[in-house]
Formats: structure tokens, C-alpha cells, sequence
């Protein structure tokens, strides 16, 4: 599955309607394996270069990134 994103590099708290979008394309999101909770994610930016990510769902609104190239996690939590 393809979908849009937009990333930026601006200050945290700022208006999403006030943000400088730096890198605009799709990202993926695959099964690591057949029948894994697990994922991949992929973001392409622009045809300029892949990330590449594990992507673990730690309960419905948390997840974790960990980008397969640099051995650090990272951790967001969502709203709702």
C-alpha cells in the first residue's frame, strides 16, 4: 500500500498550516515476513533515496521505528 507524506524540519509546536515541507512523496508499509505483525516501512523521497524502517505496533496508539541502518528506536505515540 502507497500513501502521500510530507516531512519537515521545523520547530516542534508550530501550526501544520506555518510548516516548510522539505521532502514530499510515498511510503509503503509491508509485512517483514508471510503473516508477521511486523513491518516495513519505506519512505522514497522524490526518487533522491529510500529509509527504510521496522515498524512495531506497541498497543494501539504507540509505535516504534527503528531504522534498519543506525540501531536506535524511536517511539511515537498517537492521539485518540
Amino acid at each position: 500500500m502507497k500513501i502521500f507524506f510530507e516531512c519537515s524540519q521545523d520547530r516542534n509546536g508550530l501550526n501544520s498550516g506555518g510548516l516548510f515541507w522539505c521532502f514530499s512523496d510515498d511510503f509503503t508499509v509491508c509485512d517483514q515476513s508471510l503473516g508477521s505483525i511486523n513491518k516495513q516501512l519505506t519512505l522514497s523521497y522524490d526518487f533522491i533515496w529510500n529509509d527504510y524502517f521496522d515498524l512495531c505496533t506497541v498497543i494501539d496508539r504507540i509505535i516504534e521505528l527503528y531504522p534498519i541502518d543506525s540501531e536506535t528506536t524511536y517511539r511515537f505515540k498517537g492521539l485518540g
